[in-house]
Order: C-alpha cells, then structure tokens, then sequence
C-alpha cells in the first residue's frame, strides 16, 4: 500500500505542475498579445498623430512640413494607402511631381480603378500639359470607385476635366464633356449650371450656355454670373430683346460692368432701330428705315470727307449718289411709309453705306454699329446690298 501510495502522489504531483505550467503559459500567452496589441495601437495612434499633424499643415501650405509628417506616419504604419495617398499630394504640393507620381502609381497597382488616385494622376499629367494621360485619368477618376460621396465626386472629375480641355483648346472633346456633366446635375445647383453655361459658352455651343444659365436663373434668380452669362449667350445669338431683358438685370446687381452696359446699349438700339421686327405699325416701320438711312448716309459722308481720296467710282461714293436720289422722294419717311415694299431696297443702301464706311473709316459706333449688326441679323435682305 505504501508503494501504491507513493506512486499516486508523484502522478498527482506531475498532473499538478503541468496543469501550473500550462496555466503560466496561457497567461503569457495573453499577456504578449495584450502587449502586442497595445504596442500596435500605440503605433497607430502615432501614425494618426501624425497625419492629422501632415494634414493641418499641407491645408496652411506648407508642404515639406506636411511630407515629413506623412513620411514619420508611414513609419509606424507603413502599408497605410491612406497616409500614402497623402504623402503623394504632400509631395506634388512640394514640387516633387516625378515621386509623387511614383507613389500613386504604385497605389493604383494595389487599388485599381480608385477614383480619388485616378483624379490625382490626371491632376499631375494636367500639370504637365500631358492631355492624352490627363483624359485617361480624368476618365479613372469619373468612372471610379469613391468610399465617398462618389455621385458627386464623379462629376466634380468631369467639370475638372472638361475646363481642363476648354483651357487646352479642345472644344470637341470638352463639348461630348460638357453635354454628359449637364444631363447630370440636379437643377437646384444653380453655381454648377452657371459654371457649366459659361464653359458652353467658351467652347461656342451658345444654346446650351443660354439653356444651362436660365436653369440657373430659375433657382437662383439674381445669381449675377448666370444673368450676365444669359444676357451675353442671348447677345451672341442675336436675340436682342432676350439679351436687353437679362443684361438689364445683370447690370442692376454689377452696376460697374462696362461690358455688360455697352451690350446692353446696344441691344436696345437694336431693338429701336430695326424696321424689319414683327408687328411693327407702316409708319414706325418706315420712321426706322428712313432714320437708319440718314443716319448711313451721314457716316458715309464725314467718311468719304476724312479720306484723301476722292473717287466717284468707288463703292461709298456710288451707294451715297443713291441714297441722295431717293431719300428725300421715294425713300423718305412718307414715302417708305406709302410704298412699304420700297424698305428692303433702302435698308440694302444703308447697309452697303455703313459696310464702305467700315472699310474706309473703322469700325462703327453706337447707332451707326446697331445698323451692322441689324444687317447682319437680316442677312437675306443685305444680301443684294451691292445691287444697283
């Protein structure tokens, strides 16, 4: 019994410091990944210290304080995309471009198709006037992926790059742009639609400018850029009454505008002067004709007495021998108002009198350029302008 006992304690035993050894090693076990993980978040605290320090200073400009922050954060967290995508912009900022274009590369090898690399790629090859890489990233960036905001982001990467090819001169391109960015921004973006008006309008697509200004308007009804935006696209479509009623407002919120008040001067005369608007009474029809003429045929002779030469043959001199034959017979007021069909012709007079005087004497002004552009409003009629 005594050896059976023995035997029985020394198992116990063995059982007993194996069961302490597995219960230290369990604690140690424990212990090293509490430590393990308190050491790591203690790295990521460090590495969030100091974005957030980087981030602060890139946003106050400076930007080699902001790289050296984004380089000791990358430090404690080396794989962070995040902290790498900031050291990049941190180091275009610097003037660092060839690295900064390494480190996104590098990203968007990780990240395919992430829209926010993409957009600073484009950004940097913009920088570089390399437009054929710039529209290729430009299109990573707007059919993208974004973590947030991607509706929105994508279409602040299309204004970007359209007004990217509007400055490099690439208005077909920034037109198919232009065309798929309006069909998506909601109608209450009043700032967006005028933005998006005035790129129509430098690209030359004026119906779309006036279209996307008067979206604008309709939200936004003294927003000063969509109404100068309107009133100008009205002005270069030769709607003169639609331009006057826009650039009248536009000048009530920029009263010191000297463009806008000179386009506005102008449409009205315009509005004034022309005898060929709709629903004209004879009389005033035949008091604008017959003023307009006067008014010709009083340029063309200051003209013709200014030039140092004299020539009876010459284009001014043969339209002002006309118009003096008839203007105080045919073609006076009474006249023109009693024989309506006798207009076309006098107007083709004073618009062949005011094209000479162009030619000889400049430019016109006031009054005598209203009758330009009504010439050039009413081509089909100054078309036989140089008919005898």
């Amino acid at each position: 019994m005594s050896r059976r006992t023995e035997r029985s304690d020394a198992g116990y035993s063995r059982q007993v410091v194996l069961l302490f050894c597995l219960t230290i090693l369990v604690a140690l076990f424990t212990l090293t990944g509490f430590l393990s993980r308190a050491f790591h978040q203690k790295e990521v605290a460090i590495a969030e210290n100091w974005n957030n320090r980087g981030n602060a200073a890139l946003a106050a400009g400076h930007a080699r304080e902001a790289r050296d922050c984004y380089r000791n954060a990358l430090i404690y967290e080396p794989q962070n995309t995040v902290y790498q995508l900031h050291l990049a912009r941190a180091l275009a900022a610097f003037g660092r471009s060839d690295q900064s274009r390494a480190y996104l590369l590098n990203l968007l090898e990780q990240l395919p198709g992430d829209g926010e690399i993409n957009l600073d790629l484009a950004r940097l090859a913009a920088q570089d006037r390399a437009v054929d890489a710039a529209i290729h990233y430009y299109h990573g960036a707007i059919y993208g992926a974004w973590n947030t905001k991607p509706v929105e982001s994508r279409r602040a990467a299309r204004l970007e790059l359209a007004t990217f090819l509007v400055n490099h001169g690439q208005n077909t391109q920034a037109e198919a742009e232009l065309i798929a960015l309006a069909a998506g921004i909601p109608e209450d973006q009043a700032g967006m639609h005028a933005i998006v008006g005035q790129l129509f309008t430098k690209v030359g697509d004026l119906n779309r400018a006036l279209a996307e200004f008067e979206i604008a308007l309709k939200v936004a009804p003294r927003n000063v850029d969509a109404l100068a935006g309107a009133g100008t696209a009205a002005f270069r479509l030769q709607d003169y009454f639609r331009a006057a009623a826009y650039l009248e407002r536009a000048l009530a919120e920029r009263p010191e505008d000297a463009d806008l008040k000179a386009k506005l001067e102008i449409s009205r005369s315009i509005i004034s002067s022309d005898p060929f608007i709709a629903n004209l009474t004879a009389t005033e029809r035949a008091h604008r004709a017959a003023l307009d003429l006067t008014r010709a045929v009083s340029r063309a002779e200051k003209c013709q007495g200014a030039s140092s030469v004299k020539d009876a043959e010459s284009p001014l001199a043969t339209f002002l021998a006309r118009a003096k034959a008839t203007r105080f017979s045919i073609w006076s007021e009474r006249g023109l108002a009693e024989h309506p069909e006798q207009i076309p012709a006098a107007m083709r007079v004073a618009f062949g009198l005011e094209s000479e005087s162009d030619n000889s004497c400049g430019t016109a002004e006031g009054p005598d350029l209203a009758i330009d552009m009504i010439r050039d409003l009413h081509s089909d009629i100054a078309a036989g302008a140089m008919e005898k």
